[in-house]
């Protein structure tokens, strides 16, 4: 759903889409992007500390990302975060072991 086709009142409930949102995160990719996966991020922004995110599963890969059942993720490359590396580590080591 897009903004212009929002009809406010509407909810997830009666609507069947979740209001459209367009945010950005920069961090450190930790897995590779499957389907039927969680995707896992050392995200840096916006607050500068590093931070886990994760989607909700992967229902497919799209030419510049991927998409999940509520959300369309568009990934690029933005350089190197080499100093959140060791903390980024971390992240997927918890991940792994949880």
């Amino acid at each position: 759903m897009r903004w212009d086709e929002f009809t406010p009142g509407n909810s997830i409930a009666t609507s069947g889409h979740s209001l459209p949102v367009d945010y950005e995160i920069e961090g450190i990719l930790l897995v590779d992007v499957e389907v039927g996966g969680l995707v896992y991020v050392a995200r840096t922004m916006p607050s500068g500390a590093l931070r886990l995110f994760s989607s909700s599963p992967v229902i497919a890969i799209i030419s510049d990302g991927f998409a999940t059942a509520n959300s369309i993720y568009r990934v690029e490359a933005a350089g190197e975060l080499a100093e959140f590396a060791p903390l980024a580590e971390l992240l997927l080591r918890e991940i792994q072991d949880a």
